[in-house]
């Protein structure tokens, strides 16, 4: 399960810490809506995010989120800003409504 994660540098041990963390409907939603998942993961890397598993396992409520929706909400901030709080404190994210 969630093997496809695995080519954004999420390894087997991060994948064991999402399994434990989120209860099954949550994991079944991920598989479910795979393709939206790897949209959403190409918008954050188009924003610098290096860190897919911080936002995985702090902000999973990204990956449900349309690539649209998700850039909409983005344009509120600079590029580097949005790269830099996701990087380094993506709770501070919910300060922007996002």
């Amino acid at each position: 399960m969630l093997v496809y994660l695995k080519q954004y540098n999420i390894t087997d041990n991060d994948i064991d810490n999402i399994l434990k963390k989120y209860d099954d409907n949550i994991i079944k939603a991920l598989e479910y809506s795979k393709t939206n998942v790897i949209d959403i993961i190409k918008c954050l890397e188009e924003y610098k995010v290096n860190d897919i598993k911080n936002v995985i396992l702090n902000r999973i409520d990204l990956l449900f989120m349309s690539v649209n929706t998700l850039k909409q909400n983005f344009t509120k901030l600079d590029k580097n800003m949005i790269s830099f709080i996701i990087n380094n404190s993506i709770d501070d994210l919910i300060n922007f409504n996002i």
